[in-house]
């Protein structure tokens, strides 16, 4: 029988409910776009100063991140495949088309 692997998504979802699920979703996405404009690996205290987001809304969404993902200290890994599905979707200009993002973004497996 062959496994089917549980995606990002799916994860957020059933174990945080659509409302924290779709954060931690939204978290995970902008950790994403973050690493890729600095070009590395971010600290919390790095994804702070990026965001401009206020310090303890920043802490409250990585709380609710380990809590759908224990496993991970931070979403460098899942940012990691989410990034590589993202690029695929590029056009020749360097573009992602809004309208497949969201569909792509559904089905990125947990690693």
């Amino acid at each position: 029988m062959v496994r089917v692997s549980e995606t990002i998504l799916q994860r957020c979802v059933a174990k945080g409910g659509v409302m924290k699920g779709t954060r931690v979703m939204t978290f995970v996405a902008l950790w994403s776009i973050a690493e890729r404009e600095e070009g590395r690996e971010l600290t919390i205290e790095e994804y702070l100063r990026w965001s401009r987001e206020p310090r303890r809304t920043v802490y409250r969404r990585q709380a609710e991140f380990r809590e759908v993902f224990p496993e991970f200290r931070t979403p460098h890994p899942l940012a990691l495949v989410v990034a590589d599905q993202v690029a695929a979707l590029r056009d020749r200009r360097g573009r992602v088309p809004e309208s497949r993002l969201l569909p792509a973004l559904s089905t990125v497996s947990v690693p």
